[in-house]
């Protein structure tokens, strides 16, 4: 079994992420003790990174199966969480002959054209209730953000949302986010981190800027007419769109089992995700390799480890 990891600010160092992986040893030890080789890699990139952990992932499952005798043919498993599903889910529709099954934890299956619209749609509409909060000039504004400066503006959206809760609920009505009452603010940073730290990264990668809300029309606030009058509005570029249609959206065509586990109240990667892939599973005529796990929990990837290692298992008899 192989790992993708998730989604790395592109301001840290290359390295892997060991607290994310610390939640997945339990299921590790477990594998291992039952004959089974485990394997991850950093990618080569932060960020937005999904092209290039594709192809690490493919080069580490190539170096694991390089002495391996001839006659043995081991079968391959990918799994990884958050952006790691991506990487997972993209990997197993284009790579069937190398991955016999995929374990994608809470990740964004259902595309990033609609994940990247939904954390800009979170980020214009958060602007629009509370401007100056982030001290940028719009979604857009490349200047470079540190993570010095992401900690004092993640402070000032916690401060705004505990003084303003009115106007928070507002926000995530809007934006159909998942939130609990006393955890606005702390899903408010983790929703606008994408777009605060990770956007110049984003623009960079895909050649142009993959989000546009032109025509969109935003509904569920307390006056609808002054939202869509005053909400920033920004236009996409065509070479945005392409690269990311074509490096990170999938589509549904399983020649391998793939199993999905995800929380209902997921604010960071909405569960609607898992709907979108079954519809994309079914209209390929792929339902039967694609099995969704909802667990009804709040929280990004907060799964326990039996939840996991169940999945796990599922899938192996999936692929057996």
């Amino acid at each position: 079994m192989v790992y993708a990891h998730g989604y790395v600010n592109p301001q840290e160092p290359l390295s892997l992420p060991w607290e994310e992986l610390a939640a997945f040893l339990p299921v590790v030890e477990i594998l291992l003790q039952n004959g089974m080789i485990f394997a991850t890699t950093s990618c080569s990139k932060n960020g937005y990174a999904i092209e290039q952990c594709g192809d690490n992932i493919n080069d580490l499952v190539a170096f694991i199966k390089e002495p391996i005798p001839e006659g043995l043919t081991p079968k391959v498993l990918v799994t990884g969480a958050s952006e790691g599903a991506g990487v997972a889910s993209m990997l197993i529709e284009k790579y069937y002959n190398t991955y016999d099954g995929a374990l994608t934890l809470c990740g964004p299956v259902g595309g990033m054209p609609y994940q990247i619209g939904y954390l800009g749609d979170f980020r214009v509409v958060f602007d629009y209730f509370f401007p100056g909060i982030i001290p940028r000039r719009g979604i857009y504004d490349l200047t470079y953000t540190s993570l010095d400066e992401w900690n004092d503006i993640k402070e000032a959206i916690q401060t705004a949302v505990g003084e303003r809760p009115y106007l928070a609920k507002q926000v995530f009505k809007v934006t159909g986010a998942a939130a609990l009452p006393g955890l606005l603010g702390d899903s408010a940073v983790n929703i606008l981190k994408f777009s605060v730290v990770g956007v110049r990264d984003l623009v960079k990668t895909s050649g142009g800027r993959p989000f546009g809300n032109k025509w969109r029309w935003y509904r569920g606030s307390n006056d609808d007419r002054a939202l869509n009058a005053g909400v920033e509005r920004v236009r996409s570029t065509r070479q945005g769109r392409k690269y990311v249609r074509k490096f990170y959206n999938t589509t549904g065509d399983l020649q391998q089992p793939m199993v999905g586990l995800h929380t209902l109240k997921d604010d960071v990667v909405p569960y609607r995700h898992e709907l979108f892939y079954k519809f994309k599973a079914l209209f390929q005529g792929n339902r039967r390799q694609f099995l969704s796990l909802p667990v009804i929990r709040f929280g990004h990837c907060n799964f326990e480890p039996v939840e996991v290692f169940g999945a796990f298992w599922l899938l192996m008899m999936m692929v057996d």
